[in-house]
Formats: C-alpha cells, structure tokens, sequence
C-alpha cells in the first residue's frame, strides 16, 4: 500500500507543478497580448505595433513643442 500511496503523491506534485506553470504561462502570454496594439502610421499608413508601456513614457515629439513655441 505503501508504494501506491507515493504514486498518487508523486501524481498529485506532478498535477499541481503542471497548474502552476500553465497558469504563469497564460499570464505572461496575457500580459504580452495587452500590452501591444497596432496603429497605421506614415504616407502609406502602415500598421506599426505600438507597445502601450513605451507609449506611456514616451517623450512629447519635438513638432508639439514647436508649434508651442510659435504660438507664445
């Protein structure tokens, strides 16, 4: 009985290692898909991946700022 009882123990380490795992994955993967959208950019609007964390630390471009500088 004894050699049974480890089996089921060993499966059950094995089933809850696996949970863990596929759980991180689908977060990762989760993370990755939300955090990238696509824009069309430029004359021939092409579709340009946009990662929405860069866009958020993104610097404001130097056009905006000169057009607030002439109209001062």
């Amino acid at each position: 009985m004894k050699a049974l009882d480890k089996t089921f123990a060993i499966r059950d380490g094995i089933e809850m290692t696996t949970r863990a795992v596929v759980a991180a994955d689908e977060a990762y993967l989760r993370d990755a898909i939300e955090s990238v959208s696509w824009q069309r950019r430029g004359l021939l609007q092409r579709l340009r991946r946009v990662d929405q964390r860069e866009r958020a630390r993104a610097p404001v471009p130097a056009t905006s700022m000169l057009v607030l500088d002439a109209a001062s």
